[in-house]
């Protein structure tokens, strides 16, 4: 189903809006969003109509939402083509498309979480594209975006990777607002790059091998996290790969 243009930008807008939320989604929020994802997946006339009624449930969520639509439309009307400034090019060479996009973000059981990841692996693809491409409409809000959320990212890492600290603590560290932190602590813990310190060594060196039902508890100010092996080599990542190097 191809969409029209103005549905990209709502459904663009959308997923923008929810990775640089501070804090996590009312549970009846998240399952009316997974809904919406559902109908997305089966091609569902109406869904990205959804979208407006969704977000005014959430006053963060609609200021962020309307604050990318409007610089999309923006960016899409200073363009001479704006009907191609999409993620991916275009048909022919596109991996995915919006809703193919957009599905996995909106079923999850975190959608925050979901729409961060899915921004930052996106922003490999838009920079190894040539300068034109990186141009268009999305590109630019979506790099922001991505930079944004990369160094919070970094700022939370390089504070634990001098002491295991707690979310309230961190705060102070970053200098950022409690949920703002925790949104940030929820999303590096669900990837891997750090862990409680209750963890054991086995799990802060090999993540992966930790369930994911263990990371999906609630974070409290006072719960004590600190860096894995995976949040190391992220800091350092000529030390991964020397000793990827060493190892072949």
């Amino acid at each position: 189903m191809k969409l029209k243009s103005t549905e990209e930008i709502t459904l663009q807008a959308f997923l923008v809006g929810l990775a640089q939320l501070d804090a996590a989604l009312p549970a009846d929020l998240q399952h009316k969003i997974q809904q919406l994802g559902g109908e997305l997946a089966q091609q569902k006339t109406g869904a990205i109509a959804k979208i407006p009624q969704l977000v005014n449930q959430h006053e963060r969520l609609k200021e962020l939402y309307q604050e990318a639509r409007l610089d999309l439309q923006q960016r899409y009307q200073a363009q001479e083509r704006a009907k191609n400034a999409l993620l991916v090019n275009s048909a022919a060479s596109a991996p995915a498309t919006w809703e193919e996009i957009a599905v996995p973000i909106l079923t999850a059981d975190n959608s925050i979480t979901a729409a961060r990841s899915v921004i930052k692996q996106a922003i490999a693809h838009i920079t190894s594209r040539r300068a034109s491409s990186y141009r268009a409409a999305s590109h630019v809000l979506i790099v922001q975006v991505a930079q944004k959320i990369e160094a919070q990212e970094i700022a939370v890492l390089q504070a634990l990777e001098r002491r295991p600290l707690t979310v309230e603590d961190l705060t102070y560290v970053i200098g950022a607002p409690l949920e703002q932190v925790q949104a940030i602590v929820q999303s590096l813990w669900q990837t891997g790059y750090i862990d409680v310190i209750t963890s054991s060594l086995l799990h802060r060196i090999l993540p992966r091998l930790k369930p994911p039902s263990a990371k999906q508890q609630e974070i409290y100010p006072e719960t004590a996290f600190t860096l894995t092996m995976k949040g190391h080599f992220r800091l350092h990542p000529l030390v991964s790969g020397r000793l990827a190097k060493g190892a072949t």
